[in-house]
């Protein structure tokens, strides 16, 4: 089905620093879907105007592009999120590309519910083994009163604008990950919703190296242990099962390695023994830094 002229009321926000190729490949699976956004919200932070030509060639998307000097994934999303013109704001990554329904089943799940966060199926395209952070599931399940860090997956979610806004948006210290960990604890811990809708579905494009990848989970991992130093230099205690729950997987990850276990490049755990405690210790530290800036400043 062509989706011109079929507009439904939501934005769509797309965080890019430049990766012209892969963007190409998000937009057009935007364009192809059965429905379009009423606007695509363009933030880039790449600092230069590769982007006009791209944009030229999607004559049927409504796209806007929102220029941002940062480097900083949090910030990226704050930014579209305010220049958002709808009621309901959708988000992914210039790195996926999209079901042709996912607009569709986005704002049809929340739509209703003001308090709703919903994310979705990450699915790999590519070489799976080369593609973190994905979540294949087919179960549907809703999480209200209990508290986690894990279940919000940005590459592929939607809510309402103003229950954005109200909580305050994404902590902007967190430049380049555990942005979206932090923002699910808060959200949970406010008494809002998060359900996970698999039928939300984007696929997640494999274009690391092995090398980058284990970087990326390293730094994945150090910025994870940044935000439970943030939650513990404020005595939030609601967060230490999920640092012991880490700190577990580090271990089961060692012992299967030390019994030559098949692991998998994306396993995630690899990172946390070289980025989790650093994470933490440095996550203190800059809590206290902050903390005495305060103090000090008049």
């Amino acid at each position: 089905m062509n989706a011109v002229g079929h507009h439904l009321p939501i934005s769509l926000v797309i965080p890019t620093v430049g990766r012209t190729e892969l963007l190409r490949d998000c937009l057009s699976s935007v364009a192809g879907g059965t429905a379009l956004p009423a606007e695509v919200v363009l933030v880039d932070q790449s600092r230069g105007d590769a982007l006009a030509p791209l944009i030229a060639d999607l004559p049927s998307l409504p796209i806007r592009r929102v220029a941002s000097g940062a480097r900083n994934i949090a910030v990226a999303y704050n930014v579209g999120i305010q220049a958002a013109r709808e009621a309901i704001v959708a988000v992914t990554h210039d790195d996926c590309t999209v079901a042709a329904d996912w607009l569709e089943v986005a704002l049809r799940t929340v739509a209703s519910r003001t308090d709703l966060l919903a994310t979705g199926r990450v699915l790999p395209e590519g070489d799976a083994d080369l593609v973190p952070s994905c979540k294949t599931s087919e179960e549907p399940r809703e999480y209200c009163g209990e508290l986690e860090v894990s279940l919000l997956f940005p590459a592929n979610f939607v809510a309402h604008r103003s229950e954005l806004l109200a909580i305050g948006g994404f902590d902007e210290a967190f430049a380049r990950a555990a942005e979206d960990g932090d923002l699910c604890f808060r959200w949970l811990g406010s008494g809002r919703t998060l359900r996970y809708e698999p039928g939300m579905t984007v696929w997640h494009r494999d274009w690391r190296s092995r090398d980058e990848l284990l970087a990326l989970n390293v730094r994945y991992a150090f910025d994870q242990g940044r935000m439970y130093g943030k939650h513990l230099w404020r005595r939030d205690w609601a967060i230490a099962p999920f640092v012991a729950r880490d700190a577990r997987e580090a271990v089961r990850l060692m012992r299967a390695q030390l019994l030559r276990r098949p692991v998998a490049m994306s396993d995630w755990r690899r990172g946390l023994a070289r980025g989790l405690p650093a994470g933490v210790v440095v996550g203190l530290a800059q809590q206290a830094q902050r903390s005495m800036r305060r103090v000090t400043c008049p």
